[in-house]
């Protein structure tokens, strides 16, 4: 579908990340990762520009599928515009993310919650409720 109002945005999100467990059966290890997010607005009057989040972390999970992930880091936004009024300057701040997933005995995700407090200057809140979707074919 093609977005046709005067501000139609596309975002891009781009994430690449790294884990390296620290036992044999996966349920404990280390996370390293970027996330890199670019929204083109359908406008010469209106620009935001990327942000990208650098982060370490680590995640454990318990012997009965409750898995816990915490990642720290740093983003960088670019700043936005909107006509010559509004303006979002650009900032470098830290941001906080903490999962706890409800997982299966393959490690597919039942249930998850994410709180995540991203510094943009000043503390901003985000609590995400995740229950997937799965199609299954008997």
């Amino acid at each position: 579908m093609v977005p046709d109002s005067a501000l139609a945005t596309t975002s891009f999100n781009n994430i690449v990340e790294f884990d390296y467990a620290l036992n044999e059966d996966e349920t404990k290890g280390l996370l390293v990762g970027v996330q890199y997010t670019r929204i083109n607005v359908d406008s010469p009057s209106a620009t935001i520009n990327p942000n990208t989040i650098g982060y370490l972390g680590g995640y454990y999970q318990w012997p009965n599928n409750w898995k816990f992930t915490g990642r720290a880091g740093v983003q960088s936004f670019g700043g936005a515009q909107l006509l010559n009024l509004a303006t979002v300057p650009s900032f470098t701040q830290p941001i906080v993310r903490f999962d706890l997933d409800r997982m299966d005995d393959n490690d597919n995700r039942l249930f998850g919650i994410t709180a995540q407090i991203a510094w943009t200057p000043k503390p901003a809140y985000q609590l995400t409720i995740r229950t997937p979707l799965y199609f299954v074919r008997n």
